[in-house]
């Protein structure tokens, strides 16, 4: 068995995602299927390969201004359905955070375990 590699809990929560491909412009709308204090995961619109750059603005209620915050994509591939839930998209991306304030890494980790569904995966 591998052990976990991970610095953070992550957390099934679904939250608004706007994010770009760098060095593209253009926005693109989605949802997060999970977050931790060190990246997230969400469903994407095409396969993003390993190492691609992302600016991601993600909308938390309760938050006057967006959460910006560039990541580096770990790994991306073909949407792994969980039992029962519904398919939002054909693909998904595992994005660690490269540039993220120390606030902003407070309050998402704050919301997080505030407000995740069911156990922390």
């Amino acid at each position: 068995m591998t052990p976990e590699r991970r610095l953070f809990i992550r957390y099934r929560c679904s939250l608004p995602i706007e994010y770009v491909v760098l060095p593209e412009k253009t926005p693109l709308r989605s949802t997060t299927r999970n977050i931790s204090g060190s990246g997230l995961n969400l469903f994407t619109a095409t396969r993003l390969a390993p190492g691609t750059r992302v600016s991601l603005r993600l909308l938390i209620p309760g938050r006057t201004a967006p959460l910006c915050c560039i990541g580096q994509v770990m790994w991306g591939g073909a949407l792994l359905d969980d039992e029962g839930s519904k398919k939002l998209s054909d693909f998904e991306a595992g994005v660690q955070f490269v540039e993220i304030t120390a606030p902003d890494q407070a309050a998402l980790i704050r919301y997080a375990t505030s407000h995740a569904v069911g156990q922390a995966v």
